[in-house]
Parts: structure tokens; sequence; C-alpha cells
């Protein structure tokens, strides 16, 4: 859908509204978000919200910016932030180093490209209007930006010099962007360090359902879960249940690199707590079970873990079939806070959901293809 018509839908614009701006829009280049909230129809927050609908992607809104990490934010030189209107928000880890960024056109891949080699991470992109951008770019950067201020395709470099020396003291060694072209001549990087994410990495539970809202892939629902658990539970792991077998899917765990952890797998036929919740599809919260001991000491000997008194196993299921469980115990290995079990279990509501919705749409594709 066009974003106008996204505003009308939403009710946040009358029709005639609408044309008025359109028939008056000053200049081919002039964007509909920025004309609207130039003119006081709109705010920022709603724009973002908007193409956040219009893009399938999370929206950065004011509250995310005033939250963001000033160590993150400064790793972009001020000159990039300009020239590319996106703003590093947070860093998140669960595996290998990504970096939130606010964009004004994070459907750009060469973009994206570019940013995740200026930074040395992944960049996991959240959409934002660019008077949004702008806004912030003053306010974080003491930089004046007049959108639009997004270069063309063919006056984009093809790729950035090395970050500065902020980067690669937040995030030494992290591997090459999946999604990047390494250039000619420029080496690949080594494995990532992992280190303990700053207290602003700390994503709401608010947060993160709307990211679940609008994850585009399975992988991305499982990245998100991970990022929620990793400031609140010692260790965390999310098994992927195919047919009789359970396998870590993503996780993380103190002393432990997370390629590792990700080999641990096993039968669901041997008697386990995960058997159960799989069987059961009810949410197991307490000591750990006698049935199972065997492996599940096998487990925490492999995440280098005590046996921890309190755990909860959390069933993430499409209709009658689990398709993946979430694991987690305290930092201690002592009794969890039941308001951290609770918003844990809506997360898993929401991965739920956001897995049925990619159904969904993947069957309309095939529908329409």
């Amino acid at each position: 859908m066009k974003l106008g018509e996204i505003l009308l839908e939403l009710g946040w614009l009358a029709p005639e509204q609408l044309n008025l701006v359109i028939a008056n829009r000053d200049g081919p280049a002039a964007r509909l978000g920025t004309q609207l909230v130039e003119k006081g129809l709109l705010t920022t927050d709603q724009v973002s919200e908007a193409l956040s609908r219009q893009l399938r992607l999370p929206a950065a809104l004011q509250r995310h910016f005033d939250k963001a990490d000033a160590r993150v934010v400064s790793l972009l030189k001020p000159e990039l932030a300009a020239r590319f209107m996106a703003i590093p928000l947070v860093a998140t880890r669960s595996g290998i180093t990504r970096i939130v960024v606010a964009m004004a056109t994070p459907q750009d891949v060469q973009l994206l490209d570019n940013l995740s080699f200026a930074l040395g991470a992944r960049v996991e992109p959240m959409v934002a209007a660019e008077l949004a951008i702008a806004r912030n770019l003053k306010r974080l950067c003491n930089l004046e930006v007049k959108p639009p201020m997004t270069l063309a395709p063919d006056q984009r470099p093809l790729y950035l010099p090395r970050a500065n020396a902020q980067a690669s003291a937040l995030a030494p060694g992290v591997p090459w962007p999946r999604h990047s072209t390494r250039p000619m001549g420029v080496p690949a990087l080594g494995v990532a360090t992992i280190l303990p994410p700053p207290p602003s990495a700390t994503v709401t539970l608010e947060d993160v359902l709307h990211r679940l809202s609008v994850a585009f892939n399975r992988d991305q629902v499982a990245d998100i879960a991970i990022d929620f658990m990793l400031p609140r539970f010692g260790c965390g792991l999310i098994f992927r249940v195919r047919g009789a077998n359970a396998q870590v899917w993503r996780g993380y765990a103190p002393a432990v690199e997370a390629p590792a952890i990700e080999t641990i797998a096993f039968p669901l036929s041997v008697p386990s707590v995960f058997r159960a919740t799989q069987q059961r599809r009810v949410t197991f919260r307490g000591a750990p079970p006698p049935e199972g001991a065997y492996l599940h000491a096998q487990i925490w000997k492999y995440l280098r873990s005590a046996a921890p008194a309190d755990i909860v196993v959390i069933p993430v299921a499409i209709g009658e079939r689990v398709v993946c469980m979430v694991y987690a115990h305290a930092p201690d290995g002592s009794k969890l806070p039941d308001a951290q079990v609770g918003e844990l279990q809506a997360v898993c509501t929401g991965m739920a959901s956001a897995l049925v919705r990619m159904i969904q749409l993947s069957k309309e594709g095939q529908a329409t293809g």
C-alpha cells in the first residue's frame, strides 16, 4: 500500500487533507511524510508508524531516540549519519554483534551494506520519518540536516572505509555481515568477542512485542527473543522442534560461545522436562524434575552451569504443534522473578503470532504468484 493509503486507513488523515498536500507538494523530491509533518497534520511518530506498516519493519519512535546509547550513536561518523540519514541506537548481542539503526530508507540494500561495513556489525534496521532522523541528528550529534539528504544510488560509494577506533573497541573481531559483499582487498574479520550488553540495551516488553509483530523471517523472531532474554536471564535457549528431535536454535550462556551452544541436540523420546513440555503444551516452571535428570545434567555441564534451583520452559505452538521451546534460568541459578517469567511468556505468545503471520503471508504469496 502507498503511504497515503495507510494513513487514510489508520484514520490519521482525511481524504481532502491528503489530496491538498499532494496537490501543493513543494516538488517531486519532497516526501509526503515530511510535508505532512511540516504542515502540522501529523507527528513524526505517526509517519514512522505508517512507514513501519508499509515496509513491515519496526518503527523508531521518539522514545527510542531518547533511550539511544551515546556510545553506540558515536560509532557512525557524523558525516555518514547525515549522508545516509541513519542513527545507530543500541548494540545487541546474540551470537555476533548487531546494531539497531534508525533509518529513513531501510529498504535500500546498498545503504544497509555500507552501514554494516562502517559499523563493523550486522545492522537491524528500524524505519523512521526523515524529520525524526533530522531532528535527532541535531539533538544527538549537533548536525543541521534538511531532508531529503539521502544520495541517489549512483552517488553512493561502493564501500566505506573502516569504522573508527570506537567501533573496534566496542565490537572487536566481528564477522563480516551475512548480507554484505566484502570489497576486494578488504580482509575478512575473525570471530566476535561476546561482551555483556550495555544497560540501555535492555529492551522493554512493549518494544519486543512490536518488533515481533513486524518481523519478516523466522531467524529474526529468534534474535528478537534472545535480545529480550539477554539482560534478564543468566542463560537462555530457544530449541527448534523438528520431528522427534530438539536442537538449540539460538542461545547464550556465560563463558560459552553461541556457535557451540547451537550444537546442543537430543531426541525428545528421552525423558526430560522438554519432552514433558512438548507433549503437554504447557509451561513448566520450578525445580528441575527428577525425570530426565541425566539429560538435564548433560545440558548444564555443556553450558558450564551448576544445576539451577528454578527453571522455566515455555512451548511456542502453532495450532496443536509445538514448533519451539524457550528455556531460561537466573544468573545465579536461584529463583526466577515471577514478573520476568510472565513477560517471557508474553514474548513466546508474540513469537507464535509472528510465525503464524509469516505462514499466512507465505500462503497468500503462493496464491497470488
